[in-house]
């Protein structure tokens, strides 16, 4: 209704509407058009057995909405006639209508479509934008990632072109296992000292620690960091297990009076590097990213890190290099959405001189 002109004229005054005859008298169409506006047709079936059927005006329909779906994404076309399925609608748009309404902004659209290949219902829909000439990259959404297996080869990389471009991906649903990873944050004596986190996923899929809590009072116990923070889900529970311990409480030095400790972990948990930094509470923390062999950078637990009043805790994760991009997609799946994307770790605070120390030494 956003994007159609003709369907949010508010007064009636920039819009004519007309109705059709369908061969259901449980069901009703009409046809909306206006200057300047692709013109709509909308079919709604009340009926709980029977379809309706009409007769289109002439020219090729764009269907935008049916029983199952709704949005700008074209879902098929329909020439001559066209029927409503029992207790659904239809919504469509001239085809010279639909090209308009994609051509009138700079950015070019690509339609994602996920269906299952078993009921041919629509799993989820994606609309991705760019310049023609561009390059895409689609991120497979987690609904589709969770709970389906994509079949055959399908376009989810490659270039915008004019007007815009369709893509159908066939998806089967997933039949395998499901297992969990439970983080705790304990103190030394086993209480819980901030809020547990449960993730779920397939068996056999990539999980990463999704953060690690500042906790006033304690400090991250460096020196006893769990070895399976990050791994792959199993058929048995996982229990990662974080650790604080009480600050010291000895006085820091001039102004410097915050603290934060950057970890570097692979996607077997392994610990790469640890990094600790003094700062001034509000400013930007600076983190380096650092080059391991075999590994490449994939994701950080905070976008844009900063010094608090208590301490700061990032992990910055790195999995093993693959020989293709969509290898590394199909593992890291529903995870590495809750990780954020593209890290950006330069400050809009004023910057300050660090002091950087190294745990290991």
């Amino acid at each position: 209704r956003k994007a159609v002109g003709v369907l949010n004229d508010e007064t009636g005054e920039r819009t004519e509407l007309s109705y059709i005859d369908t061969d259901n008298k449980s069901s009703i169409a009409y046809q909306v058009s206006g200057s300047g506006y692709p013109t709509v047709i909308v079919v709604l079936n009340g009926s709980p057995d029977e379809e309706a059927g009409i007769s289109l005006p002439k020219g090729e329909w764009v269907i935008v909405a049916d029983g199952v779906c709704a949005g700008t994404a074209p879902l098929g076309t329909a020439e001559g006639s066209v029927s409503a399925a029992p207790r659904s609608a239809l919504v469509l748009i001239d085809e010279k209508g639909f090209e308009k309404l994609n051509s009138s902004s700079a950015d070019v659209p690509i339609y994602i479509r996920y269906y299952d290949t078993t009921t041919n219902e629509a799993i989820c829909e994606q609309r991705i934008n760019g310049e023609a000439g561009e390059s895409y990259n689609a991120v497979i959404p987690d609904p589709v990632l969770f709970y389906y297996n994509i079949v055959g080869d399908a376009e989810l990389s490659g270039e915008f072109e004019k007007p815009y471009k369709v893509i159908e991906v066939g998806c089967e649903p997933y039949e395998g296992g499901y297992s969990s990873v439970t983080f705790k944050f304990l103190d030394g004596a086993d209480r819980q000292i901030s809020d547990t986190v449960v993730m779920t996923n397939r068996v056999g899929q990539q999980y990463f620690t999704p953060y690690i809590p500042g906790i006033p009072g304690y400090s991250l116990d460096l020196k006893n960091l769990p070895t399976n923070g990050a791994g792959l889900h199993t058929e048995e529970p996982i229990e990662v297990v974080y650790r604080f311990d009480p600050e010291s409480g000895e006085p820091s030095e001039g102004e410097y009076t915050s603290r934060a400790n950057v970890i570097y972990m692979s996607d077997t948990g392994e610990i790469l590097s640890r990094k600790s930094y003094m700062g001034v509470e509000g400013d930007a923390l600076e983190i380096e990213e650092i080059a391991f062999d075999g590994y490449e950078f994939t994701s950080v637990t905070a976008d844009e890190p900063f010094f608090s009043a208590f301490e700061t805790n990032v992990v910055m994760n790195y999995s093993k290099k693959q020989s293709s991009p969509w290898i590394y997609v199909v593992i890291a799946g529903a995870a590495i959405a809750l990780l954020g994307g593209v890290i950006l770790l330069t400050g809009r605070s004023k910057r300050r001189r660090m002091n950087a120390i190294d745990i290991e030494e």
